[in-house]
This record gives structure tokens, sequence and C-alpha cells, in this order.
């Protein structure tokens, strides 16, 4: 009995080791079959002229055949699963051709099948392979991809023409928020990550570079902040459902509201810039960018609150206000300077009451600056009637609240530029009088002023030490 069990045992060995042998001389001789094949096609493929499509289209196939008589080519784990990869090469590689020899140039056109073709693997590898964490890079970075090459070269070409831009700004929004109903994630794939950042990509993409393009001259029946505005709305309505639905990472909310505020404020900064309806555009633009920042920084409403979206909108202020001065296509000036002057006032009261700490300077005192000295300046270059009457107003308002409420900075530079205006407007006047006494009669008067300031000279000293103590202590 044992030599009959050691026979048999023997015999299925060498029964098993003739079959490995057997499928290792079949698998050689497919591939030198498929190689040969393939082979001939990439050395016909010189002389193929037009029918270069064809040659490619038959190539596809054979990556894919090689790997699979060695391994899953999709699930397996053996290297040369990655050979695979050549089909989708050659099968793109084939449409490509044949679009190209239908002079095809819409870029969609190029696109779209890479996009589906990286798509389709992404989904193949994530239904047949087990995510190895809750995070895969791997089929993340393939959809990622995918969505990429499918929106991206589209928002590219967005410029020239209305159409394309309407359909990536629906469905980029469609996408977008209906990808706030998907789950978080799925095998491995942050799918709403994934659909929220490809949507917002599409409709705030397109939206800024044909606004911009329009603001610069491409011919259009809308104005150009037709389409950032609707970014604006889509932004804000898809930030908002990503802040409620307390999805992740939580600063995307953020950043989409700082995006589209981006977004919507650069076509009209380009045409503020061009002249076209500037004083109108900016009387709108820099007080709603100035609101946006204080609200930002107050921080009490998210998502329209947080470091981003303030420095967004600040730096929207800033760098618009530069320009459009620059230009000097806005007329006043003063609804920039007001606007960047009330932004920085606003957020530094804010930082004020958060912070007991900190003074008035560095809180309120660029802002008083730049509220106040580019009026005072206009004072000397081009006096209007209304700017000195809202000047002395201001710079009188500013210096009561300092006081009151025992603030050095407002107290001080709203002094000082209240000083220098009225001096400014009182000058003729004092001129006039100046001329119409005798000299020598002034000369009196300011002898005896002096004979009267040397008589108090200590009181007069210990005052003005009491002044500047007090100013000192003021916060």
């Amino acid at each position: 009995m044992r030599r009959i069990e050691g026979r048999a045992v023997q015999n299925s060995t060498d029964h098993s080791c003739r079959f490995r042998v057997v499928r290792i001389i079949a698998r050689v001789a497919w591939s030198v079959a498929i190689g040969v094949g393939a082979s001939y096609v990439l050395l016909s493929a010189a002389t193929t002229g037009d029918e270069l499509w064809l040659l490619l289209g038959l190539l596809t196939p054979v990556p894919v055949l090689v790997a699979a008589l060695h391994a899953d080519p999709i699930g397996g784990d053996a290297e040369i699963r990655h050979l695979s990869w050549l089909s989708l090469l050659f099968g793109v590689g084939s449409i490509w051709a044949w679009l190209a020899d239908g002079a095809v140039d819409d870029v969609e056109a190029y696109t779209v099948p890479l996009a589906i073709a990286l798509a389709v693997t992404g989904g193949l590898i994530t239904w047949r392979r087990m995510a190895p964490s809750p995070r895969s890079a791997g089929r993340t970075t393939l959809f990622a991809s995918a969505a990429a090459v499918l929106v991206l070269p589209s928002v590219a070409t967005s410029a020239e023409s209305e159409l394309r831009t309407l359909i990536l700004v629906a469905g980029g929004s469609v996408v977008a928020i209906a990808a706030m109903f998907l789950p978080q994630a799925a095998r491995g794939v942050p799918i709403r990550l994934l659909g929220v950042c490809t949507g917002g990509a599409a409709f705030i993409g397109a939206a800024l570079v044909r606004g911009s393009a329009v603001a610069l001259g491409e011919p259009s029946d809308l104005a150009a902040e037709f389409w950032p505005v609707l970014a604006l709305v889509a932004g804000v309505i898809v930030a908002t459902m990503w802040f409620r639905t307390a999805s992740q990472p939580g600063r995307l909310a953020e950043s989409m509201i700082a995006v589209s505020v981006a977004a919507v404020s650069i076509p009209t900064l380009l045409s503020v810039a061009g002249g076209d309806a500037a004083t109108l555009r900016a009387a709108v633009l820099f007080p709603a960018l100035a609101l946006a920042h204080i609200v930002a920084v107050y921080g009490r409403w998210r998502p329209f609150a947080g470091a981003g979206v303030a420095w967004t909108t600040l730096g929207a202020l800033v760098l618009g206000g530069c320009a459009a001065l620059a230009s000097r296509q806005v007329e006043p000036f003063d609804l920039v300077t007001a606007s960047i002057g009330s932004a920085l006032l606003g957020a530094g009261v804010v930082r004020m009451r958060r912070d007991p700490r900190l003074g008035s300077w560095p809180a309120l005192g660029l802002g008083l600056a730049v509220l106040l000295l580019p009026a005072l300046v206009a004072d000397f270059v081009e006096p209007e009637l209304w700017r000195l009457i809202a000047l002395g107003a201001v710079s009188a308002i500013i210096v009561v609240i300092g006081a009151v409420r025992r603030l050095q900075a407002p107290l001080l530079l709203g002094g000082a530029v209240l000083l220098v205006h009225a001096v400014a407007q009182l000058w003729p006047w004092l001129t006039s009088v100046y001329e119409a006494v005798w000299w020598w009669l002034w000369l009196g008067v300011a002898g005896v002023a002096l004979i009267a300031l040397a008589a108090t000279y200590e009181r007069q000293l210990r005052l003005a030490r009491n002044v500047v103590r007090s100013i000192a202590e003021l916060r």
C-alpha cells in the first residue's frame, strides 16, 4: 500500500510539473506571436499615411493580452500588469489620430476620450482591487487626472465661446451640488471632494476666463460680470452645503468663497482699468469688498469668515485699488481710498475688541491714513467743495471719537489732518487780514504774546507735560 501511495504522489507531481512546463511554453509562444504581430504593425506605421489610427487601434488590445497571459491585468499583483497601461495610450492615440485626420480642432474631442479612458481604468481598478487604506492615493490620482483632463482644457479655451462657458458653468454647478449628496468616500476614493473640486473648477474657471476676456474686449452681449456673478452664487451655495454637512476638509468651504470672490473681482477690475463704466463699477465693487473684508475678519458667519476670505478681499481691495488709481479712470478717487480705509478701520476695530491690549496705532493707524491723507493732499492739488466739507466733517468726527474713546491714533492723526485742512482753507483769509494791518502791529502782538508766555513759563511747561502724559496714556 505504501508503495502504491508513493507512486501515486510521484505521478501527480510529475503531472503538475509537466502542466507547468506546458503552460510556460504556451505563454512564451503566445507572447512571441503577439510580439511578432505587434512589431510588424509598428514597422508598418511609417508607411501607413492616413491609416495610423487603424494600426494604433489594432495595437490597443496587445498589452492587455500579454499581461493577461501571466496574471490578472487589473486585480493581480504581478509586475507585468503595468504593461496594460500601454493599451490605454494606444487606444487614446488611435482616437486622436483619427480626429487629426478629420481636421477636428475642438479641444473636447481630444480631452473627453482620454478622460473617459482614465475614469474607466480607475473604475475597473476600484472594482477589482480592494483599497489598501481608507484613502487610496493611486486610484484617487487616477480619477483626479480624469477630471482635470476633462475640465481644465475646456476652461482654458472658454474665452472664445459663450456656449462653452454656459456648459461649463451650468454643468459644473450641477456636478458640485450633486456631489454633496454622495458619500464622502467609497473604496478609498473621496468622491464628494473630487466632485465638488471638479465642478468648482469648471464653473469658477470658465466664468473667470470668459469674464476677463469680455472685460478685455472680447465681443459679447453680456456684461463682463454676468458669468462671474453666477459663479459666485454657485460657489456660495456649494460652500454653504459643504460647511453645513461638516464635510472634510473643512477649509474647502472657505477656500470656495475666497476663490469665488476673486473670480468675480478680476473681470470688474479689468473693466475699471479699461475705462468701461469705471466709476459705476468701482462704486459697487470696492464698498462690497470692504464690507466682505469686515465680515470675514469679524468671523461669526462661517464659511464667509476666516483668514482666506479676509486676505482675498483685502488683496482685491489693495491691488485693485492701486490698478484703478494708476489707470486714472475712477473719478472721484475717494471711491477707492475711502473703501480701502473703511475696510482697514473696520477690521482694526474688530481686532481691538478681541484684544484689549492692542493699541490704536497698529489697529487703526493705516486705515486712518488711507482714509484721510489722500483727501488732504487733494486739498492742495485739486480742491472740490464737496471733498473739503466731507474731509472737515470726517476729521472732526474722528477727533471726537478719539477723545471720547480715549484712542491715541484717531485723536492725533485726525487732529493733525483737521488742523492742516483748516489752515489750508483759511490761508487766503489769514493772508488778507495780515496784509490789511501794518506789519509793525503784528510784531507788537507777537512781542506781547512772548512776554505773556515768559511770565507763565513754569505753568505752561507743566501744562504741556500733563498734555503729553495724557496723550501717552491713551490707548
